[in-house]
């Protein structure tokens, strides 16, 4: 297949996922600030983790990380332990308060969703159906060998 056509196709992934985060999670209400959030969501993704590990992952510094996880942990959203076998390190993990934040944020994007798709005519719906699972294949295909893909932009 001709390059351009591996390019076109790249636009209208990123454009159909611009798309959805325009019409699904920007509407989402979130009760916290977005870097609060994000955190919290990465705990409840990823399980606990070391400010370290969180920090690499949010491209992060242990000095921009220590402000929202005191301000977290003050909200009661997080937990945070000396590792027994290291006490130098602290691992973060949700608090049920903080799982409940994420939680309740599926939920709504969840009900937003389905509010949407009750708005497809029956072929409209089963072709969505389809190529949501077509979809969902190919991501995984993709991402199988991410240590080949860049994973840093310059700026």
């Amino acid at each position: 297949m001709a390059d351009k056509n591996y390019r076109m196709l790249s636009a209208a992934f990123m454009a159909a996922l611009f798309t959805v985060h325009q019409n699904f999670f920007r509407k989402a209400t979130i009760t916290l600030p977005i870097n609060h959030f994000t955190v919290l969501m990465i705990l409840h993704d990823e399980g606990p983790m070391t400010i370290r590990d969180m920090g690499q992952i949010l491209v992060m510094s242990k000095q921009q990380m220590t402000p929202i996880l005191d301000k977290l942990a003050k909200q009661d959203c997080i937990n945070r332990t000396a590792l027994p076998h290291d006490r130098r390190f602290m691992q973060v993990s949700l608090t049920p308060k903080g799982n409940t934040i994420i939680e309740d944020f599926n939920e709504q994007l969840r009900l937003r969703i389905e509010t949407g798709l009750r708005t497809l005519n029956d072929e409209e719906f089963d072709r969505l159906t389809e190529s949501v699972d077509v979809f969902k294949l190919s991501i995984e295909k993709m991402s199988i060998d991410r240590a080949t893909l860049p994973n840093k932009v310059s700026v």
